[in-house]
């Protein structure tokens, strides 16, 4: 498994967003913020995590997995397994076995 280097995040959420057919104002509400702040998010490449989880449980998306990493196949045939541990703000990745 690799990290995807050029992810834009805001564009993929407001990808996401878009082939969801939720309203933006819906999104804003269940996400307590307001429209003008949904499109400063669109324009992000970056947010913090707290921000991209609560937005993956709104979408029903899983934005970590699906846009920071890339899993390629080991030469065995098999993939690589990660585990992520949050706690707070800090966010660590260990690799287990396979």
């Amino acid at each position: 498994m690799n990290l995807k280097k050029d992810v834009h995040i805001g564009q993929e959420i407001e990808r996401i967003l878009h082939d969801s057919g939720m309203p933006v104002t819906e999104f804003a509400a269940r996400i307590c913020c307001n429209r003008k702040n949904v499109y400063d998010i669109f324009r992000r490449k970056t947010l913090q995590i707290d921000h991209i989880i609560r937005i993956s449980e709104v979408l029903n998306y899983d934005f970590i997995q699906n846009c920071y990493y890339d899993y390629t196949k080991c030469p065995e045939d098999k993939y690589y397994k990660f585990r992520i541990h949050i706690k707070g703000d800090n966010c660590s990745i260990e690799q287990c076995d396979n």
